[in-house]
């Protein structure tokens, strides 16, 4: 039973590690690269994509915690 229970976590932990990625590339990186390269629509508001920036990254780095957090309940 603790090999299908070390899977388990270890599986849960990929996920959530590929969601802090995923999070963290669409909702961080997205935002200001397309202010840096002045791609997408003109009248973005500043306020509003830096609050989406901390925010993302904010999840992004809670989900990647969590799946540290997964790992540490492995057997051994």
């Amino acid at each position: 039973m603790s090999v299908v229970k070390n899977e388990t976590l270890k599986l849960i932990a990929n996920w959530c590690n590929a969601a802090s990625v995923t999070l963290g590339g669409t909702g961080v990186l997205v935002p200001i690269l397309s202010r840096y390269y002045r791609i997408g629509p003109e009248l973005q508001d500043t306020e509003s994509i830096w609050g989406l920036v901390i925010l993302c990254g904010g999840l992004s780095l809670s989900l990647h915690l969590l799946g540290q957090l997964f790992l540490g309940g492995l057997d051994e």
